[in-house]
């Protein structure tokens, strides 16, 4: 506050009636100030915010300076300036009134954040700038908004003062969201932080909205899908964003379908945190979260996570599969190979490839939830047991049978066709693999459509298993 010596205080406090616009009236408090007279020559400021009686996080309030002249020459050219403080946001219009003596004003302006104004003031002039503003809004402690204007005049006047408005801020709600994903296989859910995915892959991820409070919250929640994964939401594919109303003490969940798009890469993993702001009250619910405070604060989800499950699977017959369904190896000959990959069918697990892409048999390898289901990277199952169709995934075989000779009990040579992946060297600096590879090899020797067999040799078995390791 400007101070010159001989200075004069007046408490003042004043009340107006302020016509908001959507026509409520309302009192407007003036917050105390102190009213300097300055001797002359000199500049005088007072500073004042209208506000209601109770200033809260959003509202709207009026900044008033008036400034006064003594002495001095005539026509002075005057400078105002008031930068707004940061818990206040400009609205406007900027207004200029005449109390007293003459008054020139040449421009107004706000610019990077300060209300200007140009003019002169004659000897004994007073003049009044008032401009609207809006409280920010604020979450937690109260808090106090202290505005300073300044101004200065060709006579090396100058004068300052401050308003100092008392904040009552909003309290966040107690609230948590817990993210959950789970295979959408047509089983009952399993939902958990971390599950294993194919390519392919139809999942849900699941949010839990728990209100821990005594009021109801409103909760904006954003997710937007990752590299790999597309959204099943009818707005858009890549982002999710919805309102959500909990009650007080209440939960709720919120299921958002997605597809694992992404291919099956060494040791991949895909993760996924949603963002969330929780309001007080019941607000506007709908598809696309509108109204939000951008300073409200925001939070995250736990982490959601992918892990990508890239076994290759055979494609010999197998009756004991998912569907129950018989099928043959040979003409009349009911098929044992144990190709379906599931203890929960309680039946022998065959061969499966956990890591198939850095070293393979064949052309090409795709990956599949097991041999008989979906889903499957190259969309088709490896055997349709209802069909009785197998030997689906041929471009895997890696071997030529017209090639092969077999004679009982003697050795014999086996061409294989090898496809050696670009990630080879990534897998085995990863895993501190030896450049060792091993080749499994089984064959139905006997023709009774299983390989559990084994014929002796110079008194020791021969296992269908004919290449281990």
């Amino acid at each position: 506050m400007f101070t010159q010596m001989n200075r004069m205080r007046d408490e003042i406090r004043h009340r107006a009636r302020w016509v908001i616009a959507t026509g409520i009236i309302a009192t407007l408090v003036q917050t105390p100030q102190t009213f300097v007279q300055a001797l002359p020559p000199g500049l005088t400021m007072v500073k004042t915010a209208l506000t209601l009686p109770s200033v809260n996080s959003g509202d709207m309030m009026i900044y008033r300076v008036e400034l006064s002249k003594a002495g001095g020459s005539a026509g002075s050219r005057t400078v105002l300036r008031d930068p707004l403080p940061a818990g206040v946001s400009y609205v406007g219009p900027i207004t200029v009134t005449t109390i007293a003596g003459t008054v020139q004003t040449t421009a107004t302006s706000f610019v990077s954040n300060t209300v200007v104004w140009h003019g002169a003031l004659d000897p004994s002039a007073h003049v009044r700038v008032s401009f609207q503003v809006r409280v920010n809004h604020c979450v937690g402690a109260d808090r106090s908004v202290t505005n300073v204007a300044n101004a200065r005049d060709d006579d090396g006047n100058i004068a300052s003062d401050d308003a100092v408005v008392a904040v009552n801020c909003v309290r966040e709600p107690n609230v948590d969201v817990r993210k959950d994903v789970f295979v959408h296989d047509g089983g009952a859910p399993s939902p958990g932080p971390d599950k294993h995915v194919t390519p392919g892959d139809d999942v849900v991820f699941r949010f839990t909205l728990r209100n821990n409070d005594s009021i109801p919250a409103t909760i904006y929640l954003r997710d937007e899908a990752p590299a790999g994964i597309e959204f099943g939401s009818d707005l858009n594919p890549a982002v999710f964003q919805h309102e959500f109303v909990v009650l007080a003490g209440m939960s709720r969940t919120v299921d958002l379908p997605a597809r694992v798009l992404a291919r099956c890469d060494l040791g991949r993993v895909i993760t996924n945190v949603a963002e969330y702001k929780a309001i007080p009250g019941i607000h506007h619910t709908g598809p696309i979260a509108v109204g939000v405070p951008p300073n409200w604060p925001l939070r995250q989800t736990n982490v959601a996570q992918l892990n990508f499950h890239c076994d290759d699977l055979g494609d010999a017959p197998d009756s004991t599969n998912h569907f129950a369904a018989a099928m043959t190896a040979y003409p009349g000959v009911p098929a044992s190979f144990p190709t379906v990959f599931d203890p929960a069918t309680g039946a022998d697990q065959g061969p499966k490839h956990r890591v198939p892409f850095p070293l393979h048999l064949g052309r090409r390898v795709s990956a599949e939830r097991d041999a008989d289901l979906l889903p499957d990277q190259d969309t088709l199952r490896n055997i349709l047991p209802p069909a009785n169709d197998a030997n689906r995934d041929d471009f895997d075989d890696g071997v030529q049978p017209g090639k092969l000779v077999f004679t009982d009990c003697a050795t014999t040579n086996i061409p294989v066709q090898i496809a050696v992946g670009p990630n080879l060297p990534t897998f085995l600096a990863q895993y501190g693999v030896t450049t060792t590879a091993f080749l499994n090899v089984w064959v139905d020797g006997n023709y009774n459509a299983s390989w559990a067999d084994a014929k002796p040799c110079g008194g020791l078995p021969a296992l269908e298993h004919i290449v281990i390791d």
